[in-house]
């Protein structure tokens, strides 16, 4: 359709609304009478005279709207209109914005509506021509059911809420991306993001999680990470004590090496003490840092068994470092 001849239509129909909403407010316009509205004796008065302006204004600024592209905008002044003066004309416009806005389940409803509320006032080349828009319509919907593991849910789609589980009757939706959210007090929050194509049945398994469930399964992880730390801290503990042993005799070679002439040439012997105080040093290394893993192990097995509940906000403010030098390991901390 050209831009003249959608104009031409667009005119044709303010015309026929605005006729309309007159008689539905039960005014009697004054095209003839060369007298303005405001300055006519014969103007009604009181709050229906104001509904009848208040809809043609929703109504003329619906239509500037659409022509501009602001789609939105004008199907909110069109049910604006509709709420103010519920005539089926206006079922026509809310229909063709929500296509414009690719929401097609409501431009499938307000279709059908406008078809159902004009009845024999829609002459025969109109209603067929709905009708055709109606079936075009019809590709671009699918439906939903749901199956939800507790009754009383809230269901959302796309942050509208459609109904609370369980459901007697499928939902209908756009194609398209929708998020599905469910809700339900003292249960975690089911959310998902589907993909719809036109003429889908799809059947949406919510399985909702109590929160007791969720605490209990965090209660058990911390138990696990207790009972690993602390094995692990066995380990060091017992690879500490082994370190110590090989360290201490080391340290007896090495203080022998030292302390004994022997019948090795002055070179040997130099090349036997650097090997005793080699093996001492490496020794000592690994105790040191058998005794660093072992402090690490012990705090980290004492924060995960809860520490002192009494104290909870130090345990938050507690800071342990390590720091392993060339012989040493260190460790420091606040607690």
């Amino acid at each position: 359709m050209s831009v003249s001849s959608r104009l031409g239509v667009w005119a044709a129909t303010l015309c026929v609304v605005v006729l309309f909403l007159n008689s539905a407010v039960g005014h009697v316009a004054m095209a003839q009478s060369g007298e303005s509205e405001e300055d006519s004796d014969d103007s009604p008065e009181g709050p229906e005279a104001s509904k009848q302006k208040r809809a043609e204004g929703h109504f003329g600024r619906g239509v500037e709207l659409h022509d501009n592209g602001d789609y939105r905008a004008a199907y909110i002044e069109f049910s604006m209109a509709y709420e103010l003066a519920p005539i089926y004309h206006l079922l026509y416009n809310l229909g063709q914005e929500s296509v414009e806005l690719k929401e097609y389940v409501e431009a499938h409803k307000n279709y059908v509506q406008y078809l159902r509320d004009g009845g024999d006032k829609i002459s025969p080349d109109r209603r067929a021509a709905v009708q055709r828009k109606i079936a075009r319509i019809k590709k671009y919907l699918a439906n939903l059911d749901f199956e939800v593991s507790v009754v009383g849910a809230e269901i959302a789609i796309d942050g509208i809420v459609v109904g609370v589980s369980p459901l007697d009757e499928s939902i209908q939706v756009s194609v398209g991306r929708r998020k599905v959210v469910i809700t339900i007090e003292k249960h975690a929050v089911w959310e998902r993001v589907l993909d719809v194509a036109g003429g889908d049945e799809t059947l949406v398994k919510a399985k909702m999680i109590s929160l007791a469930t969720l605490v209990t399964t965090e209660s058990r992880s911390s138990n696990t990470g207790f009972w690993i730390s602390a094995t692990a801290t066995g380990l060091f503990l017992a690879g500490t004590g082994v370190a110590v042993v090989l360290t201490r005799n080391a340290k007896e070679d090495y203080d022998s090496e030292l302390g004994t002439v022997g019948d090795k040439s002055p070179a040997d012997k130099r090349i036997a003490i650097e090997d005793a105080r080699t093996s001492y040093k490496r020794f000592a290394l690994y105790t040191d840092i058998g005794i660093g893993l072992t402090v690490v192990g012990t705090l980290t097995t004492y924060l995960l068994s809860g520490g002192d509940s009494s104290s909870a906000e130090e345990n938050k403010e507690a800071s342990l470092g390590v720091f392993v030098g060339p012989t040493q390991v260190g460790v420091s901390g606040s607690f």
